[in-house]
């Protein structure tokens, strides 16, 4: 709102010094035409005045247009998630990249890892995000306790992003709907927001940038997993020389993937009242295809939300979709993986010798809310 009034009042003030200049010039020269041509010379200028006059009220509702695109209403605001107001102190925007950030000194800090508490200590539950103003950049999710990174980027266009609130918003389109981040303590949640009905059915696509050591695929509920190697295979680990760090690469780009470290899990639509609408969510060639469907059935605002745990736990533990191994902490507001269940680890003992050193380097398995 503030960017767009600052760039109002600079083309304000240079169209009224251009147009003062301008009579002035012609009154000038009027003084040098006979005066039988002077009140045609009148009516030019006054003329140009108008102009401008008019010129600068279309201006002036072009940027309150513009402006409105970026309002979050009473109604829109009923059905997207919350800001996280215990960890906004840790997000900022930083001129050099045109990014907002989450928790930026936490990238790439090893000791950033370290799990809050829920009240705002420590770090925001090892990770944090990157949110360009130019959205075709793509939004980055770092787990800060493994330096594990990747990148989803919208393959439609959206206007510039504006930070408002604890949220970063990306108008579709003039007053039409909006891409909307909000900050959790676990998670950057994202909400395609509408705020009123309309035709049948709506497609979104997602890229996804994955750095070499993870792979994406279609979990058995029907979610969207992305898998490093094994986690002790990230982490603090020091290494002995350049070569112990190109095996430990090596080994991360050929061990199987199995250690589940993102997850985003089937959309869902966020409404009033009830609807019929349908959703689903598709990945192929690294590509995420969020659709909805039945939106037609849908009266006023709403949101298709790719990502049902985003939101407050307490309000969407019991629709969101559980992984099995995925934990609803309704009281710290988390969602973190299970223990074992089913089975156990039988005994083991302190006195052993020989045994590998760095098996113990846990790695947080962080949950990436789209």
């Amino acid at each position: 709102m503030r960017e767009g009034k600052k760039i109002w009042r600079s083309v304000f003030y240079k169209i009224r010094r251009f147009a003062f200049k301008s009579i002035r010039k012609i009154n000038k020269l009027s003084d040098r035409i006979p005066k039988n041509h002077q009140k045609l010379i009148f009516t030019i200028s006054k003329g140009i005045g108008i102009g401008f006059a008019v010129f600068g009220i279309i201006a002036f509702a072009y940027f309150q247009v513009i402006n409105n695109s970026y309002k979050l209403s009473p109604k829109l605001l009923s059905v997207i998630g919350s800001p996280d107001k215990n960890i906004l102190n840790k997000f900022s925007y930083d001129k050099q990249s045109k990014a907002y950030y989450l928790a930026k000194s936490d990238i790439g800090n090893k000791s950033a890892g370290m799990k809050s508490t829920g009240d705002g200590g420590n770090s925001v539950s090892g990770y944090s995000s990157r949110l360009p103003i130019n959205s075709s950049q793509g939004i980055t999710t770092y787990d800060n306790s493994s330096n594990i990174s990747f990148t989803m980027t919208p393959m439609f266009k959206t206007m510039s992003g504006r930070a408002s609130n604890g949220r970063v918003i990306y108008p579709l389109s003039v007053n039409g709907p909006k891409a909307i981040y909000t900050i959790k303590h676990n998670g950057t949640q994202e909400d395609i927001a509408y705020s009123k009905s309309i035709s049948d059915s709506a497609s979104y696509k997602y890229k996804l940038d994955l750095p070499s050591g993870l792979e994406a695929r279609t979990t058995a509920d029907g979610n969207i997993g992305i898998y490093s190697a094994d986690s002790y295979l990230y982490g603090n680990i020091s290494y002995g020389s350049d070569s112990d760090k190109q095996k430990l690469m090596m080994a991360k780009q050929k061990a199987a993937k199995n250690n589940l470290v993102f997850i985003i899990p089937a959309p869902t639509i966020v409404a009033k009242g009830k609807n019929s609408a349908k959703t689903s969510i598709s990945l192929k060639n690294n590509e995420v295809t969020i659709s909805a469907t039945k939106l037609s059935s849908i009266k006023g605002a709403f949101s298709i939300d790719p990502s049902v745990v985003v939101a407050s736990v307490s309000s969407f533990q019991n629709s969101a979709n559980n992984e099995g191994d995925i934990t609803y902490d309704s009281t710290n507001n988390q969602i973190y993986q299970s223990g074992l269940t089913g089975g156990n680890v039988g005994s083991w003992t302190t006195s052993a010798t020989n045994t590998p050193l760095g098996r113990y380097l846990e790695a947080v398995n962080c949950v990436v809310y789209n």
